[in-house]
């Protein structure tokens, strides 16, 4: 729905946080800091139109709804008040305040709220509508916001607080219109209220946290305790001066201080408590008991800190009590909420309700009934609603709350209850008004006469209100339906599971003079798939121990019948080796493994289904005796009943009145009854509708016509019951009514009486002796008879209960046995997945086995390659060698036409070589080629080589006396001579290389195969675990209780230090044991005892001490009363209307004097709003001034920013080319000294390759590092 928000001119009434143009690009979507959508399209007209509403904004705080528990109410920094439901989370109603709200706080006895704002007004929001909230009242109390605001919590005050210092007392009840009744001036800045209402005394205690620091009011140092008489305050009118401030006679004040600032503090019963910020703890202090004292007094009293316990890690922490005054929460900047019992703040218990990145929680709440907390947090707009399942500690506690709020009903019905008998007379006087204008009106012609309906006062309220509450009914008809199909397919679904799935039915059979009672086997029927797996199992094992038994026929025929009859003895098992007991309770399967069998992973698993086979026989063996046993209660209880009727019929003739004991069958023995509802279960009275009355009085009509008319028709009755009593012959039983007609004669007096007369008396005599006779026999009778009905009753129900005994033990014994099966089941389990591990693990060692073969083949093969190559470069290095070695033997022989001296300096110059820089070669290279070696690389080097022999080559050194010719051919050959050493080295390199290689390759190898050597031996020792583990199998032994007195540990295998002894040795100091036993638990219970009645005494003397402390204050306290003035005044003055009269002069004048101080202040203000109206202008004036100043000086910043960057850009040029050459010194440096390292290395190689030479045959075993 759309509603439009516009202004004139087309202007939004809110800020503007964002625009956007959807695709059309006909279309203006804004979106306002409220959270607001709005509409507009620029060419058709100006008109702009709310979209979407959403509410945003932090919220502010929250409180209860104290009138409904389930709703809570927030108010968000816009003056945005919601309302939510606890159960849901879901908004019932709000209302926008449209100004910026600093505080909230609820009224405990009345549906309103009260907000109040950072200009000083509180508004008050009735909240009689859920979904419709409205504001009601106005006040403007100050010029700064305000901050606090508290009820206190009988509802009587409301007080406001502010930094600037003043409180505000306000009446709470909303029929005195919110009146303000005076105001308090604190010792400094507010920085946090709480309050405490006693109910006895009437009296409201205020705790005031102040600070006296004008920089810091976030944290006070000095506590101000007011005590409000609420009689006083509600009642008097004089309890204010002529300027507003509440008079030192209506209150009462304590100033005290505290060791370390406090950030928030709370007010309980004789203590408070409160939150230090800079120690980040919690506190808590005694009021002390002369706390009291006149507000004049000026020295503070120093509060002495009790107890301690550690904060929240972020600061500043708030302090929130519950209702019933034992718990105490705090919340803090971290986003932790923690509660505390307030007599041990040690404990708590904490919940992360909110981010500490977000600000965590700003605000807090308990519920009325103290089982919810409500928390709201700083900064990311979310509610928070935890449900507490904590116990109040101590006795007395549990219904605190409840209490406490009937006190506070009680005390609101008591303080308006003139006001409501008022309205009570007014609304009955308005009533009789009507009654006698309805009656008038019926007197009247019906030309005058009204119409009923015009006698309604408000016709549409009314109409209104039957719409209302049609649309209620049908609305919660329509729930209840819901409801009640909810529930109705939830029967259906546990009815299908646990009943008619059910093969038998859970039940029991209780005893007729005791409470024992036994219960069947509730069992489900198998399925399909079962039973022929149970088939398939019985088949297989028949055909095994068929082979078997042919096996072992053929065995003992071969063996001889002695083998024949160990074997015959040792088929049979006893109880204790199968063990179990279930061949003794129905169990019975002869297809059952031994246990000393069970060695194969199928074994195991078919004799899981064979053991829940013999459970499930044991069950039902047992079902039916327990069957067997219920029909014959049910026979018993059928005996019982007709005996019973017996009985009764005997009592109604002796005229007895005695309750006769009828058993019935309890909802545990008929479960059935569960699923049938009766009418008396049901206690509501059935809800009809006109129809179905209509129709249920027709038919009563019906019945008791055809009831009539069958009793007017049966003549034959009525003559019969006339006549003979209803009966046509006298039975036995009528005897005890019989009775002899007495004469007619025996009225006179007996003188009168004839002769016949006379003789008719003694025949009346004679049968009534007779007639009484026989009544008392016949009586006698009877109560024999009922003796023995009785009797057998009781022998019955007697031996019915000893047969459920018995029963009962069954049932101890089956359960034994199904336990035991049940634990031979769960062995088997862990057994089986016992060897599941061990087969997972060895299937993973064999694939690890296999992936190792395969990389130790692949290695294999690379390293027989590798041999090879090896192999074949060492010859080639050795024919190298070799050649190089006769170039320098066939020197001498090469040049033999050279003179000796000469040929001496010729071969130390064909010894010698130039200095040149190492050949690298490469350390990593895995492929054993020589043109891979031989590559740029050795190539330059050799380059290089030749390079360096030019300059030895040159005439210069050529020896004197030498032949040019000569010269050449020599250099020619020491040419040949240095590249045939180059090639050995650089083969030699290249070998070294090779060898390494191959044995980091054989090294690889070596490691395989120790891996897989590993592997096979861990593979080998879990096949011999996997192969003990079948045959080390657990065994079931069922053995007798006691005859096993050893030490029992994980496994006994050695008894050298058991002894075997008599078990009579062992009952004897069993029972001896249990006899001391006995007699020190006697003695114990008997100190208990006697400690307990000192513990009573003790408890007693403290209660009438403390008693007597109650006493004595009170004394006290009557002695100490204070007769103020204004008691005396009251007591003094004889007349009320005088007192009444000064009362209404006095507050006349103070009116008069408030309207003349007020209309001054009012014509201040005008003068200071047009002093700073002149201001403003002069202070735009100079803002113009200002900004034509700052544009002047940005376009000088930019100037000297551009100088400044080009000065810096030249700085920059000048350090990096003293960079650059620094650099290139110390290249040239390195350079140098790498040239001075190659000389170094040159030299040490040719003094290598001298002893190489002379050690020839060992260039083999040449290794590279």
């Amino acid at each position: 729905m759309e509603t439009d928000a516009r202004s004139e001119g087309g202007a939004l009434e809110e800020a503007a946080s964002s625009i956007c143009f959807p695709p059309d690009g006909e279309t203006l979507l804004i979106v306002s800091n409220t959270g607001c959508v709005y509409r507009l399209k620029p060419l058709l007209n100006d008109n702009i139109v709310k979209v979407l509403d959403v509410l945003c904004g932090d919220f502010v705080a929250v409180a209860p709804l104290y009138t409904d528990r389930s709703i809570c109410l927030s108010v968000r920094e816009a003056g945005d008040v919601q309302l939510w439901a606890l159960d849901d989370g879901l908004c019932m109603g709000s209302i926008s305040l449209q100004i910026h709200v600093t505080s909230v706080a609820c009224c405990p006895i009345a549906q309103y709220v009260v907000v109040g704002t950072a200009t000083g007004d509180v508004l008050f929001v009735e909240m009689t509508t859920k979904q419709k909230p409205r504001l009601v009242h106005r006040v403007h109390l100050c010029h700064v916001p305000v901050d606090h605001l508290v009820f206190d919590q009988g509802g009587n005050f409301l007080i406001t607080g502010a930094s600037d210092s003043r409180m505000f007392v306000l009446d709470a009840r909303p029929s005195k219109g919110f009146e303000i009744i005076g105001w308090i001036e604190a010792p400094g800045a507010i920085v946090n209220l709480s309050t405490q209402y006693h109910t006895e005394s009437k009296q409201v205690k205020v705790l005031v946290l102040c600070s006296k620091t004008e920089r810091e009011i976030n944290e006070g140092n000095v506590l101000l305790l007011l005590t409000l008489f609420v009689q006083q305050l509600t009642d008097s009118s004089g309890c204010v001066d002529v300027y507003g401030c509440l008079c030192k006679d209506a209150l009462h004040s304590c100033l005290y201080e505290i060791p370390h600032a406090l950030c928030s503090c709370v007010l309980a019963i004789n203590k408070i408590f409160g939150y230090c910020q800079q120690r980040k703890v919690l506190q808590s202090f005694s009021i002390p008991e002369s706390g009291v004292k006149p507000s004049n007094a000026q020295e503070a009293v120093h509060l002495i800190l009790e107890k301690e316990a550690g904060g929240h890690l972020q600061s500043p922490a708030f302090l929130q009590l519950s209702p019933h005054q034992s718990w105490l929460a705090t919340v803090g900047r971290d986003g932790l909420l923690r509660i505390c019992e307030i007599s041990t703040m040690d404990r708590y218990v904490q919940l992360q309700c909110h981010s500490c990145w977000q600000g965590g929680v700003g605000s807090v709440c308990f519920t009325p009934d103290s089982q919810t907390l409500i928390t709201s947090g700083l900064r990311d707009g979310s509610l928070v609603c935890s449900r507490l399942r904590l116990k109040l500690s101590g006795a007395g506690k549990t219904n605190a709350a409840n209490q406490y709020a009937q006190s506070v009903l009680q005390e609101e019905t008591q303080q308006y209850a003139e006001t409501k008998k008022n309205l009570r007379k007014n609304i009955k006087v308005l009533r009789d008004t009507i009654k006698a204008m309805m009656q008038e009106n019926e007197s009247l012609p019906d030309m005058e006469k009204l119409g009923h309906q015009e006698f309604n006062l408000d016709v549409e309220e009314q109409q209104r209100m039957q719409l209302e509450g049609k649309q209620e009914v049908t609305r919660v008809k329509k729930e209840i339906e819901m409801e009640n199909l909810a529930k109705c397919y939830q029967r259906e679904i546990l009815k299908k599971e646990c009943w008619d799935s059910m093969q038998v039915k859970g039940k029991a059979i209780k005893a007729f003079h005791s409470e024992n009672e036994v219960k069947n086997y509730p069992m489900k029927e198998r399925t399909e798939k079962e039973l022929e797996e149970l088939q398939r199992i019985e088949t297989m094992r028949q055909i095994e121990q068929e082979n078997s038994q042919l096996q072992e026929m053929i065995l003992n025929t071969i063996s001889g019948d002695k083998e024949q009859e160990e074997a015959e003895d040792s088929k049979t098992e006893s109880p204790a080796l199968t063990g179990s007991l279930s061949a003794l309770y129905g169990g019975v399967n002869p297809h059952l493994y031994s246990q000393f069998n069970l060695h194969i992973r199928e074994q195991k698993i078919n004799q899981i289904t064979l053991l829940k086979d013999v459970i499930y026989k044991v069950k039902s063996t047992f079902n039916k005796k327990f069957e067997a046993v219920y029909k014959q209660k049910e026979q018993e209880i059928y005996r019982l009943r007709e005996k019973n009727k017996r009985i009764s019929e005997i009592m109604s003739e002796l005229d007895l009145s005695e309750t006769l004991w009828e058993p019935s069958l309890t909802d545990n023995e008929c479960p059935e009854r569960a699923l049938t509802v009766t009418d008396s279960e049901i206690k509501v009275e059935k809800y009809l509708t006109p129809e179905q009355k209509e129709k249920e009085e027709q038919l009563r009509e019906e019945d008791k016509q055809q009831r009539l008319a069958a009793k007017s028709d049966n003549m034959r009755d009525q003559a019969l019951s006339v006549m003979m009593g209803g009966v046509l012959e006298l039975k036995k039983e009528d005897v005890l009514r019989m009775e002899v007609p007495q004469p007619e004669f025996m009225s006179r007096p007996e003188v009168q009486w004839t002769e016949e007369e006379r003789k008719s008396f003694k025949e009346f005599e004679k049968k009534a002796k007779e007639l009484s006779e026989e009544k008392e026999k016949y009586r006698k009778t009877l109560e024999t008879e009922m003796k023995k009905l009785l009797t057998s009753i009781k022998e019955a129900t007697q031996m019915f209960d000893e047969k459920l005994t018995k029963l009962f033990e069954r049932k101890v014994k089956s359960e034994m046995v199904i336990y035991q099966e049940e634990l031979k089941i769960t062995n088997l389990v862990h057994s089986i997945q016992t060897e599941e591990e061990i087969l997972s693990r060895e299937k993973q060692m064999s694939l690890k086995l296999e992936k190792a073969r395969i990389v130790k083949n692949e290695i294999g093969e690379e390293l027989k390659k590798h041999k090879e190559t090896v192999d074949e470069f060492r010859e080639e290095y050795d024919i190298t060698g070799t050649e190089d070695k006769l170039l320098d033997k066939g020197f001498r022989k090469e040049f033999f036409d050279v003179p000796g001296q000469i040929i001496d300096q010729l071969y130390k110059l064909y010894k010698r070589r130039p200095r040149v820089q190492r050949i690298k070669t490469q350390t990593e290279n895995n492929q054993f080629k020589e043109g891979a070696l031989l590559g740029t690389a050795p190539s330059d080097g050799l380059s290089l080589m030749m390079k360096a022999m030019e300059e030895l080559d040159a005439p210069e050194n050529m020896p004197e006396g030498l032949d040019p010719f000569v010269w050449e051919r020599f250099c020619l050959a020491r040419r040949a001579k240095v590249e045939s050493e180059q090639k050995v080295k650089l083969k030699a390199l290249t070998l070294a290389e090779m060898q390494a290689f191959l044995q980091r390759r054989t090294d690889e190898d070596e490691k395989a195969q120790l891996e897989i050597k590993n592997l096979i031996d861990e593979l080998n020792s879990i096949c011999e675990e996997k192969m003990r583990f079948r045959l080390d199998s657990m065994v079931q032994i069922v053995l007798q209780q006691g005859q096993v007195e050893v030490e029992a540990g994980d496994f006994i295998a050695d008894f050298t230090n058991a002894l075997l002894i008599h078990r009579k040795v062992t009952e004897d100091l069993n029972s001896a044991i249990r006899a001391l036993g006995d007699q020190k638990i006697a003695s114990m219970v008997e100190c208990k005892d006697f400690r307990k009645g000192i513990i009573q005494q003790e408890w007693d003397h403290r209660r009438m001490r403390m008693q007597l402390e109650d006493l004595s204050n009170k004394a006290r306290d009557i002695q100490t009363l204070r007769i103020t003035q204004e008691i005396q005044d009251y007591l003094n003055e004889t007349s009320n209307d005088n007192r009444v009269s000064k009362q209404l002069t006095t507050l006349e004048t103070t009116l008069d004097l408030q309207k003349t101080t007020h209309q001054k202040k009012v014509e201040a203000c005008k003068k200071q709003i047009k002093h700073l109206d002149r201001q403003g202008v002069q202070m735009q004036e100079k803002s113009t001034a200002l900004d034509l100043k700052v544009a002047d000086m940005e376009i000088t910043v930019a100037e000297r920013r551009n100088i400044y960057e080009a000065v810096a850009m030249g700085d920059n040029q000048e350090t990096e080319a003293e960079k650059n050459y620094q650099d290139i010194i110390l290249r040239k440096k390195l350079l140098n000294i790498a040239g001075a390292q190659s000389e170094e290395i040159l030299t040490l190689q040719t003094e290598v390759e001298k002893l190489r030479m002379k050690n020839f045959p060992s260039l083999s075993q040449l290794n590279y590092n």
